[in-house]
């Protein structure tokens, strides 16, 4: 799509401190499939290169803002919304990197799919030790998304993109959860529409111990759960657990450590609480995805637990799903093969935008 005057995708990237990396994220947008787009990247208050290689880059869609003093990633993003003109807005963190037909993919099914309000994509994961590492599988269906939501993000910031309007209705990152600012955004635009993910790898997820989201995990936890209960308790989900129930539902999906003498209770909360996802998608595929999902987190705790609680979950992930031990494995399968596949693609767009 040539370049108009009026973008299709307006692509935020705030930016501080990301001097080893921010050439090859912003790189990576400009060689895009999808040309009509602008770039809008702030940055916010870094004491390193950063803004001199974003300066140094030469393209009349890329639009910089530079500011000597932190506000804070929500605020920078919130600042970006309201310079963005295009139809669709795709959000990058300055340390991650898009394949070439990522934008084009995704906006190509939000123009087919005026239900949706927001499509993501599955992620390799990059290590900056060791290299494009593991193939990170996300929900693909609605029903499966909406289940992962009352746990944790569902898609994967970087790799989302989402319909502008949403925004200009008013939707906002909130400073309130700085670890967490996406988890919370997703809660927020599921109220508006559906949502999916492809079930392609067309974003490459960087990983290293600068990250706030490493350095400060403790309360990124704490963000999550917060906004967890929030999404678990909210009257428009339909009825489910409350209260303390619905602090057990969350830390058996949130794979979060549950006292022996609540497992029982938990488990109770956790099915009561996928009654609600399976009420409202009966007869539904996505029903199905979502209940090999909720059943393989029972899995994968039982087989961390001692022998009685190991028991219990079993029992409760094949009550939620009697295929999950065959499923789980064919799921786990795939995922080995797909990383295989995609790997060593995404190795090579690594070096050359590390020689761009």
């Amino acid at each position: 799509m040539a370049p108009t005057s009026t973008p299709l995708v307006s692509v935020l990237v705030t930016a501080r401190d990301n001097e080893r990396h921010v050439g090859a994220a912003l790189t990576s947008v400009l060689r895009q499939t999808l040309t009509s787009l602008e770039l809008l990247v702030v940055d916010d208050g870094s004491a390193d290169a950063t803004p001199a290689i974003v300066e140094s880059l030469r393209d009349e869609r890329l639009r910089f803002v530079r500011f000597p003093e932190s506000r804070g990633i929500s605020a920078r993003r919130n600042e970006l919304l309201e310079r963005a003109r295009g139809r669709y807005v795709a959000p990058l963190d300055a340390d991650d990197v898009w394949l070439p037909d990522r934008l084009e993919r995704h906006v190509r099914l939000l123009e087919s799919r005026p239900d949706l309000v927001a499509v993501g994509s599955d992620v390799l994961v990059v290590d900056d030790g060791v290299g494009v590492g593991r193939y990170f599988r996300l929900p693909r269906s609605d029903a499966a998304i909406r289940w992962n939501c009352l746990f944790t993000s569902p898609l994967i910031h970087s790799a989302s993109t989402i319909r502008a309007s949403a925004f200009h209705d008013g939707v906002r990152y909130d400073p309130a959860y700085p670890l967490a600012q996406d988890y919370d955004l997703w809660t927020k635009l599921l109220r508006r529409g559906r949502s999916e993910n492809l079930a392609v790898p067309l974003t490459l997820y960087r990983v290293h111990s600068a990250q706030a989201s490493q350095r400060r995990a403790c309360e990124r936890r704490a963000e999550q759960e917060r906004i967890g209960l929030r999404a678990i308790e909210d009257p428009a989900g339909g009825h489910g657990p409350t209260g303390d129930r619905a602090r057990l539902a969350w830390c058996l999906g949130a794979a979060m450590a549950v006292a022996d003498e609540e497992l029982e209770d938990a488990i109770d909360a956790y099915r009561e609480l996928f009654a609600r996802i399976e009420s409202a998608y009966r007869g539904t595929s996505g029903l199905r995805e979502a209940r090999r999902i909720a059943a393989t987190t029972l899995l994968r705790r039982a087989g961390l637990a001692a022998d009685a609680a190991a028991w219990a979950l079993r029992r409760a992930a094949l009550a939620i799903d009697r295929r999950v031990t065959v499923s789980a494995v064919a799921v786990r399968a795939a995922n080995i093969a797909a990383g295989r596949r995609y790997r060593r693609p995404a190795a090579r767009l690594l070096a050359d935008l590390a020689e761009a």
